[in-house]
């Protein structure tokens, strides 16, 4: 709503700079406009110069009136660097000068004509809708405004000449923002014991080699959605004497420092484990103030509190520009279950797609798992059971709930005839490729296997001179990629000498 109240003002200023509404001239006023300067309908443009001669520096006096024509305009300061903290908020003010024509030698402060905006960032800092001069970096009113931002902006101011035409000056803008947070649970596993209110004061000083955590997770170096919504930071104490830790996340943008203990779920992590969450409005601020920037330094201190702290090695992370708007599936171990994580949730929680007990008539089988998504993300195929004996399950139409009976396609029985352990769709989803599961005993079939694509059955298949695995088809079309594998494997998961090899398309 901001940017497109903006934009209908600047409209306005453009319609009236073209000779819209009376304005001041014949020497009644000082081309620096009244009270009523910024236009209005019925009111007067405001930006639009004037001069009767005469008078200082041009301007008002007695004689007949000619137009003054901007040639040049700039905005002060050129370039400003606005340093925010958390939850809080500054003011810049900037001024617009511009060079006239009549007078080119001559520069002269028209901030009370120019109308000033945010083209770009708007989330960061913004100007009064009403166009005037003062910066003001942006604080969320309520809890379904985006988070507070640090970033890069830019500022424009406009001013219309008599003669119609539009002059446009710009300079940049760079938010920094910095603070300090805490879990969001008093009571919680991240603060138990209670963390000490100045958590800051236990690491001053140089670090002590010997006490150094190590960052586990996230990879050094990834590249990650703006919107993915949870990001977990794994880490080892380092020294069983660290009993209170320090995470950082630096860039020109952002330096932001969480605090916690050392916890991580014990069923989930191993013993001696540390995990911490950022999520929610951190996550947001993090990421939306450094989305499309570069890298973000992450790094990881620990305290004994008692005078002595070690320093990890720090790792670097990027937020990419562009949103990943959708979801991936993905096999977890826990369970045997196809999990789906949709970056478009709120709650950015995993959670199950399909699990054994879900498919009808899947008796003794505890696990699914191999799994591919067609490319319009319409249809999926997955096995069923253990490798030896996977059985394919087909569902040719993700846009029914699970409750309805049409949901699976296709579930195969034991013996599947069309048994599949693991494939791939090929373009459009007409048809999908496959290997078959090698029961124990039994030596790796040397073909991939074609099935269709609306009721999942195998209709065909190529016999090759290799082992293959792990069917891949291309998104042209013309070509199919597979893993090779290194001698007579039975399961297939064995990967031992393979490589990789492509089929081409010919008829």
């Amino acid at each position: 709503m901001l940017r497109a109240r903006i934009n209908v003002a600047l409209s306005l200023l453009l319609a009236l700079g073209c000779g819209g509404g009376p304005s001041k001239h014949d020497g009644e006023g000082d081309g620096q406009g009244g009270a009523d300067s910024k236009g209005s309908a019925g009111e007067g443009p405001g930006p639009i110069f004037y001069t009767g001669g005469g008078g200082e520096d041009g301007f008002g006096g007695s004689g007949s009136a000619s137009e003054r024509n901007i040639v040049s305009l700039r905005i002060e300061p050129e370039a400003a660097v606005l340093d925010v903290g958390l939850g809080s908020s500054v003011q810049q003010t900037f001024t617009a000068h511009a060079v006239f024509s009549d007078a080119p030698e001559r520069e002269v402060d028209i901030t009370g004509q120019a109308v000033f905006y945010v083209p770009d960032n708007y989330l960061v800092a913004s100007f009064p809708e009403d166009g005037s001069n003062t910066l003001t970096t942006r604080l969320p009113t309520s809890d379904s405004e985006p988070a507070q931002r640090g970033g890069s902006l830019t500022v424009r101011a406009q001013a219309a000449s008599a003669d119609g035409s539009i002059a446009t000056a710009t300079a940049p803008v760079l938010v920094r923002l910095s603070g300090q947070r805490l879990p969001e649970d008093p009571y919680g596993p991240f603060n138990d014991p209670p963390l000490p209110e100045a958590s800051a004061s236990h690491f001053v000083g140089q670090p002590v080699a010997g006490r150094a955590p190590e960052l586990v997770y996230p990879n050094d170096g990834v590249l990650l959605p703006p919107n993915l919504g949870r990001l977990e930071v794994h880490f080892t104490p380092g020294a069983p004497e660290n009993t209170l830790f320090e995470l950082r996340f630096q860039s020109e943008v952002t330096d932001l420092v969480y605090y916690t203990r050392c916890y991580a779920s014990p069923s989930d992590f191993e013993p001696g484990s540390c995990a911490y969450v950022v999520g929610g409005e951190d996550l947001e601020l993090l990421a939306g103030s450094n989305q499309g920037r570069g890298p973000v330094t992450l790094s990881v201190r620990g305290s004994d509190e008692s005078g002595s702290f070690g320093e990890s090695a720090s790792f670097s992370i990027e937020f990419s520009e562009k949103r990943i708007d959708g979801a991936v599936y993905y096999w977890t171990t826990s369970g045997g279950s196809i999990m789906r994580f949709d970056f478009g949730s709120a709650s950015a929680v995993p959670q199950k797609f399909v699990g054994a007990s879900d498919v009808p008539g899947s008796g003794s089988a505890v696990c699914v798992g191999c799994h591919a998504l067609s490319r319009q993300g319409d249809k999926v195929i997955f096995g069923m059971g253990n490798p030896p004996a996977a059985r394919l399950v087909y569902v040719n139409d993700m846009s029914r709930p699970m409750s309805d009976s049409a949901f699976f396609s296709y579930a195969g029985p034991t013996g599947d005839p069309n048994a599949m352990l693991n494939g791939s769709f090929d373009p459009v989803g007409d048809q999908f490729v496959a290997v078959a599961p090698v029961g124990t005993g039994v030596a790796a079939e040397p073909r991939l296997y074609f099935h269709d694509g609306d009721s999942g059955v195998r209709t065909g298949q190529l016999d090759l001179p290799v082992i293959p695995n792990n069917p891949d088809w291309s998104p042209a079309g013309d070509k199919i990629a597979f893993s090779v594998l290194g001698g007579a494997q039975k399961w297939r998961v064995l990967f031992l000498g393979g490589g990789i090899s492509y089929i081409q398309r010919n008829g």
